[in-house]
Parts: structure tokens; sequence; C-alpha cells
């Protein structure tokens, strides 16, 4: 009986890592504003953290950012709770393949500021470029206040 229970455990436990799909951790290496259709080299304070996946999961940690992509409408302080955000009920809602195997996805959501004064929630559409099973680059639309990022990414 105790070997078939152990069987058992090992099954289920190779089916329930199967279909889960990997995070991404990576780092913002560049990034770039856009003013009315021109694109700008901008920095920001402190390090970009990005953890994503190909499915649509994105969580971005870094508070001045998500201060100017919130156009200083969310309160928020670095190295505190308060320091994320995350794309919460992603809809797919185009994907298209580039000549150079680069794939673009785009997926329309809301981004769930924790902010110090409560939860600020900006519709967004965020493209990610990817090549195999990497994102490279995202670009992130703000709908609310029409702000708009292009993050390139280093994969740590």
């Amino acid at each position: 009986m105790k070997k078939q229970y152990l069987f058992f455990m090992l099954l289920l436990s190779l089916f329930t890592g199967y279909g889960q799909e990997l995070i991404q951790e990576a780092e913002v290496s560049k990034a770039y504003i856009g003013y009315d259709g021109e694109w700008q080299n901008t920095s920001f304070k402190t390090p970009v953290k990005v953890f994503s996946n190909r499915l649509g999961f994105l969580k971005i940690a870094g508070a001045d950012f998500l201060i100017k992509l919130s156009g200083d409408k969310a309160k928020m302080e670095e190295n505190t709770a308060y320091d994320s955000a995350e794309l919460t009920y992603p809809e797919l809602v185009n994907t298209k393949n580039e000549k150079n195997g680069l794939v673009n996805t785009t997926y329309k959501g809301k981004l769930v500021y924790k902010t110090i004064d409560g939860v600020y929630t900006p519709d967004v559409t965020v493209v990610f470029t990817i090549n195999q099973a990497d994102i490279l680059r995202l670009k992130i639309s703000n709908n609310r206040n029409s702000k708009e990022y292009i993050l390139d990414l280093q994969i740590k």
C-alpha cells in the first residue's frame, strides 16, 4: 500500500508541473519614453526588475519607473511592499511573427499598483517581444494617461 501511495504521489507531481510556464527574471538595460510618436532614451533612479512569461504574466518592481508610468498618481516607495505592480487578467489581443524569428504578442489588462494610499489600476496594453522562450523587450502603454515606455530586458 505504501508503494502505491508513493507511486501515485510521483505521478501527481509530474503532471502538475508539466503545464506550468516558467517565470523569467530580467532587469531593464535600456528604456525609452514615447513623446508624440518619437522615442527618447530615459533612465530611472533605481533598477527596474521584470518578472514575466510568454503567457502574459507580468510583474514589475521599481518604484521610480512605476511612478513615472502612472503619471505621478501612484505613491510608492522603493524597497518596501509598495514598489511593484502586476498585470491582472491579461487578455491576448494579437500575435505577430516577424521575419527575423521574433514574435510580438499583445496583451490588454489592468496593471495593479499596490500603493501607500491604496490601489491604482490603469488599463494597459503590453507588447511582449519574444525570441524562442526569452522575452527581450516590453512596450507598455498606460491607456489612462497615454504614457508609453519601451523596456529592453537583460535576462538574469
